[in-house]
């Protein structure tokens, strides 16, 4: 007798959850569905939208790419800092290696004189 209870609690539990988890959610009356949690975005920078990666309503995490903006503006000046940067780098190397052999030679053939009469040169406070 106790097996045949159980039984039919059993089955009246699985009747009940077949009838119960197959009814459709119908709300009678206005009704509001609300977001969990609500952000505006903004850029950082301005510029116009190139390709928007989600769409309204979609879920997701910070760091992920919402939007690309195009580059098209920005992309001349960044070539002409790159290019500055590429100039200054070849100055400071000119600067680090000294003056050429044939820049010497050819400042020693021009001023032959400053040479010699820089160390001969008696200045005031010596004397």
């Amino acid at each position: 007798m106790p097996r045949r209870i159980a039984w039919s609690v059993v089955a009246a539990a699985a009747l009940a959850f077949l009838i119960l988890g197959h009814l459709d959610l119908r709300v009678s009356g206005p009704f509001s569905i609300l977001p969990v949690e609500n952000a505006d975005v903004r850029a950082s920078v301005e510029g116009i939208i190139e390709k928007i990666s989600v769409d309204e309503g979609d879920h997701v995490n910070g760091g992920d790419l919402i939007a690309r903006l195009s580059d098209k503006d920005l992309l001349p000046t960044l070539r002409q800092t790159e290019a500055q940067i590429r100039e200054t780098r070849a100055k400071l190397q000119m600067l680090v290696a000294g003056p050429q052999p044939k820049r010497s030679q050819w400042s020693r053939q021009r001023c032959p004189k400053a040479r010699t009469s820089i160390g001969t040169r008696k200045t005031n406070w010596q004397d």
